[in-house]
């Protein structure tokens, strides 16, 4: 699943990309964590205890741009077990609900 922040054209997707990590960083939203990948892709996922002690649970999104989008495409880490849909939408919901909380007023849609 791939959802799509999209931005106004006063806004740069990678700003808000590099913004949306900080706060991930700064504990702005405690219960997200942030790493990259061995290629290097960002990587954004909910509870830090997720992929520890419920692999099955594990739902990951690679976060991106393109144009004036910042893309998250859902995905699972190679060594833990593919997350059924209920978990996918779970973890989509919690996305969406984030998101919500930072861009409500600024003019942004998600798809």
């Amino acid at each position: 699943m791939i959802l799509f922040l999209q931005l106004p054209p006063s806004m740069s997707a990678s700003r808000e990309k590099r913004n949306i990590i900080e706060n991930i960083k700064k504990s702005k939203h405690p219960t997200w964590s942030y790493e990259q990948d061995l290629d290097e892709n960002d990587v954004i996922f909910h509870s830090q205890d997720q992929h520890v002690f419920y692999a099955e649970k594990n739902v990951i999104f690679l976060v991106s741009t393109e144009e004036n989008n910042v893309v998250f495409e859902s995905s699972h880490w190679s060594d833990n077990p593919k997350p059924d849909e209920e978990q996918l939408k779970h973890h989509v919901t919690r996305l969406f609900a984030m998101l919500l909380k930072d861009y409500y007023k600024a003019g942004v849609s998600i798809q």
